[in-house]
């Protein structure tokens, strides 16, 4: 499939009262996995947010396909970007169907009455994420790890091009974060979705992204392949202190 630009950032400024990084000039393309990496604090989750329309840029443009952001409507919005966010499930006493379900709500009518195609859709997502055998399981039956993949499914379901997860393996032990940065890179290359996802996972982000966007304070926000990740010295500069040990790993690997 041919990659072709889905988000991109112009002269953007984020921020709140007052910008705290500017002139981020980047870039999000169809079938890729992209991790976004930062120190605590460092402004992953209001870059996330801004991306999403959530927060207002301080300054320049974030275009959806080539559609201002502002400019799109909330069902648009919601039938473009699928966002997973990192705040631990409270659905408890939902099913996971009931949950996946959620993600049609985009398409369904005012009384929210699933349809035919909706249930396929719903079914087909539960597969990708291979949680369909406990889809009449309720959530607080689940693993960490498993509801992960239901919060997955869901934004699938919502069948939007791009799904944007804040810190989606925060909670999850060494095992589970592997399989979910395998389930997003499979999900991303067979079905050609642009995914972006904040992690504190240095390693398994730079073992299986395609991508990598590093926050840098005092310096900006840089983007690139992981090579150019590694060789440009972005890597170190994110790291710091503890940069030479990683940095001559990630030499002889790239």
């Amino acid at each position: 499939m041919d990659s072709k630009i889905m988000i991109d950032c112009r002269n953007l400024s984020i921020g709140y009262d007052k910008a705290i990084y500017s002139g981020i000039n980047l870039s999000l393309k169809s079938g890729t996995l992209t991790s976004l990496l930062g120190v605590n604090g460092s402004g992953k989750s209001t870059l996330i947010k801004t991306l999403c329309g959530f927060i207002q840029p301080v300054a320049g443009s974030i275009t959806i396909q080539d559609t201002p952001l502002e400019k799109l409507s909330s069902r648009k919005k919601a039938e473009t970007i699928g966002m997973v966010l990192t705040d631990r499930e409270m659905n408890g006493g939902l099913t996971v169907y009931d949950v996946v379900a959620l993600g049609r709500y985009p398409y369904t009518d005012f009384f929210g009455q699933l349809k035919s195609d909706d249930r396929q859709m719903i079914e087909w997502a539960l597969e990708e994420t291979g949680i369909a055998d406990k889809k009449g399981r309720y959530m607080a039956e689940l693993s960490d790890g498993e509801r992960q993949k239901v919060m997955i499914s869901k934004a699938l379901a919502q069948d939007c091009p791009v799904i944007i997860l804040d810190e989606p393996t925060a909670f999850l032990d060494i095992t589970a974060r592997i399989k979910t940065m395998k389930l997003l890179g499979r999900i991303a290359h067979q079905n050609n979705k642009t995914i972006f996802l904040s992690t504190h996972d240095l390693d398994t982000a730079l073992r299986m992204s395609d991508n990598l966007w590093l926050m840098l304070p005092n310096q900006g926000v840089f983007g690139g392949s992981v090579s150019e990740a590694v060789t440009h010295g972005w890597v170190d500069s994110l790291l710091g202190d503890e940069a030479s040990e990683l940095s001559y790993i990630l030499d002889r690997q790239y």
